[in-house]
């Protein structure tokens, strides 16, 4: 299940955008409507997948989740080891990339992009996505779990990919060392060419107003 909102033109391009635990694909569907109203941008469609309700020991009951969390703060990427899981979403956002490209997206023009576990998600994507070369990879307030993992498994199809991280450096759920980091293992270990890190001072867990313009601009960027 997702949640869509089409291009207000003929589309030629799709964003998908995964949300974070606990959230739904609805809550960022304010991506398109700010995507929308740059003209450049009116043929681009979205696409906000919904992740499936279970129980989260960490939520102490049911809540929305792309994998299994262990814990938040300093240690939520290491205690992080749901590979399964984290391999099975991959599979899943593959699923939308291909429904895409059937209805006439071509992959060149298709972005994967997410929040937290989501932003996870998607720098995850970056590295095993050896089907297509896509146009870029978004990841806000993310980290990169299972490195060991992705360093055996990593595909180099998407190594000249675009990829733009966004941090706050007040985030205490994903402490923004987390995008220093994937921005290191990105670029030293994975040998990806355009990595971008931008932070917000200031911002918590959560996006704002000068973040999400960054987020249009590199989409515009990409999208050329």
């Amino acid at each position: 299940m997702s949640f869509r909102v089409a291009a207000p033109k003929t589309a030629s391009a799709t964003v998908i955008f995964l949300h974070g635990f606990g959230d739904t694909g609805a809550g960022w569907s304010f991506l398109a409507s700010e995507c929308h109203k740059r003209p450049s941008l009116q043929h681009v469609n979205f696409v906000f997948p919904n992740a499936p309700e279970r129980f989260f020991a960490m939520a102490g009951g049911n809540s929305t989740g792309w994998f299994d969390l262990r814990s938040i703060g300093d240690d939520i990427r290491t205690s992080t080891t749901d590979v399964k899981g984290i391999l099975n979403t991959v599979d899943l956002v593959r699923s939308y990339v291909k429904e895409e490209i059937k209805s006439g997206i071509s992959p060149k023009n298709i972005i994967i992009g997410g929040f937290s576990q989501g932003a996870s998600i998607a720098l995850v994507m970056s590295l095993l996505c050896k089907e297509h070369l896509l146009a870029g990879f978004i990841g806000l307030s993310g980290f990169l779990p299972i490195r060991d993992t992705l360093a055996e498994k990593q595909s180099v199809v998407n190594r000249n990919t675009p990829v733009l991280l966004c941090h706050g450096t007040y985030d205490d759920t994903v402490p923004s060392k987390e995008s220093d980091e994937s921005r290191d293992f990105l670029i030293n270990v994975a040998g990806r060419t355009h990595v971008d890190l931008k932070k917000y001072t200031g911002l918590a867990h959560a996006a704002d107003i000068e973040e999400v313009s960054d987020v249009m601009d590199f989409i515009e960027s990409v999208l050329k």
